[in-house]
């Protein structure tokens, strides 16, 4: 299972980036203040929230400075530590540089924000309010779980599969494991308390 290491390695600021990002927006004092979604609460043309309050600016601004910041730490990793940094598939096409790891970290943050943003435009639609999908009965209930999984696994994938080269096969093995990643990451977070429902 050497690609799933590999991938891990190459993702790492797309996966502990959002995980810090939780832990910061989850505190009482943050969450309350600078509260601006972004769909500026505006209601779309079926009279339903766009997004709804948990996308907001905050968020995403967020999350491009802490993956941005997390990139260039491991960036920093990857170079002392040779046994990680050759895992890392960016490494092979690009150099390891502050700006590049920079870059590409904020790319995943942005990606990772981004890809949600259809997926709470769809349960918007369909009425199913932030952050409680785990909380749908019946046949439906997997269906927008495992979305919840994966939708910013297809962006972060995506910055991967472009600047690492990766075939259609292996973007879709690598949205897989970020989906498979991220609910095991939410279900630990929501055994701490720093989240809500998976």
């Amino acid at each position: 299972m050497d690609w799933m290491l590999n991938y891990i390695i190459s993702a790492m600021p797309a996966i502990v980036g959002p995980i810090i990002n939780v832990a910061i927006l989850s505190r009482p004092k943050i969450k309350e203040t600078l509260i601006m979604p972004i769909d500026f609460g505006k209601n779309f043309i079926d009279n339903k929230r766009v997004f709804g309050d948990n996308k907001t600016w905050k968020g995403l601004i967020l999350s491009l400075i802490l993956c941005g910041l997390i990139s260039a730490l491991w960036g920093i990793i990857c170079k002392y530590f040779s046994n990680i940094g050759n895992r890392n598939l960016l490494y092979i096409y690009y150099d390891n540089t502050l700006l590049f790891n920079i870059i590409i970290g904020m790319l995943y943050g942005l990606t990772y924000s981004l890809f949600e943003l259809p997926n709470s435009f769809l349960k918007r639609r369909y009425g199913i309010e932030a952050g409680k999908s785990s909380k749908i009965k019946g046949n439906k209930r997997t269906f927008w779980v495992m979305l919840d999984q994966l939708d910013s696994g297809f962006g972060t994938a995506l910055v991967l599969w472009y600047f690492a080269k990766l075939t259609v096969f292996e973007y879709i093995k690598a949205v897989l494991l970020a989906g498979i990643l991220h609910y095991l990451i939410v279900k630990v977070m929501c055994y701490f308390k720093v989240k809500e429902n998976v």
